[in-house]
């Protein structure tokens, strides 16, 4: 089913990375899953920060096909809970609904927040949530398949301050060995600025062959006609391992390397530097995933 999130989602995995497209970590990190023999998983993050310190969190979960729920504590102590009810309205003859409830802890009250999701067929999808509170925020996204073709819309209106927060628009086609996306986003924070600038996204991403990925990202701001982009390039190398490379228009490179040992464990190193002036301290991280 398509979504409004999986609109250049090739083109993140590549430039931006998650634990499983591998990602650029360049703080050290250290990664702890496990799941018991009644469903219930552990999930144990360490992550070291700017101040030399290290920020902990611990998430349980517990799911199956009708029904999950989790609850994550992080650093500070402020724990997060979600539970999540599939095919809900399935004998009212509403298929497709899958409704969720999410607050943190302590502050119930003002965190409480109703998450729906809607997929009736492979073609359409929408996600909406909504926080419990009596000047909602209100966000709401959707997308559409046809022919190859996916589009869809995102919508954030906050009801204290009476105004749309957030307006994108996405249009995207995936064939075999690529995927171009673009996308229109109508109100970026520009902390510099501090101001809301207008942006246009053109991405790409091409499949070489089985092993090799190449992809750009072009965006172009709107508000002010300045230009940015970033080349990406990806390897899976004979011995498993992952290798990335990006390098932005300021001249910052980025490098990655992962690879799993025989017994399971994952470990990823990255580096970060200035092409352009080798004179600047480089960003170095490791990970490692005990999972």
């Amino acid at each position: 089913m398509p979504q409004y999130a999986d609109i250049g989602k090739s083109s993140r995995d590549l430039l931006s990375g998650t634990p499983k497209s591998g990602a650029f970590n360049f703080n050290p990190k250290l990664t702890f899953s496990s799941t018991t023999s009644t469903g219930v998983s552990f999930a144990v993050t360490a992550i070291a920060n700017t101040e030399k310190n290290v920020d902990g969190t611990l998430k349980v979960s517990y799911g199956n096909k009708c029904y999950s729920t989790d609850a994550t504590i992080a650093p500070g102590g402020k724990t997060s809970v979600n539970a999540t009810l599939a095919n809900a309205l399935d004998k009212a003859g509403v298929p497709g609904v899958k409704l969720g409830l999410s607050a943190a802890l302590p502050d119930v009250a003002g965190t409480a927040k109703m998450n729906m999701e809607y997929n009736p067929c492979k073609e359409f999808g929408m996600k909406k949530s909504f926080t419990l509170s009596s000047a909602p925020l209100l966000d709401v996204s959707c997308g559409g398949l046809y022919m190859g073709v996916t589009s869809g819309a995102e919508l954030s209106y906050d009801a204290a301050k009476g105004a749309v927060t957030k307006s994108n628009l996405a249009v995207g086609y995936s064939a075999d060995d690529f995927q171009v996306s673009a996308h229109y986003i109508g109100m970026e924070a520009n902390k510099k600025t501090n101001s809301l600038d207008a942006l246009l996204k053109l991405a790409f991403v091409h499949k070489i062959n089985p092993t090799k990925t190449v992809g750009a990202e072009v965006t172009r701001n709107l508000s002010n006609s300045g230009i940015s982009f970033t080349l990406g390039y990806s390897e899976k190398l004979m011995c498993g391992a992952l290798a990335k490379l990006k390098l932005d228009n300021t001249g910052l490179l980025s490098m990655m390397y992962e690879t799993s040992l025989t017994t399971g464990e994952t470990l990823a190193g990255a580096l970060q530097m200035q092409a352009t002036d080798l004179s600047q301290p480089p960003k170095v991280g490791l990970s490692i995933d005990l999972s």
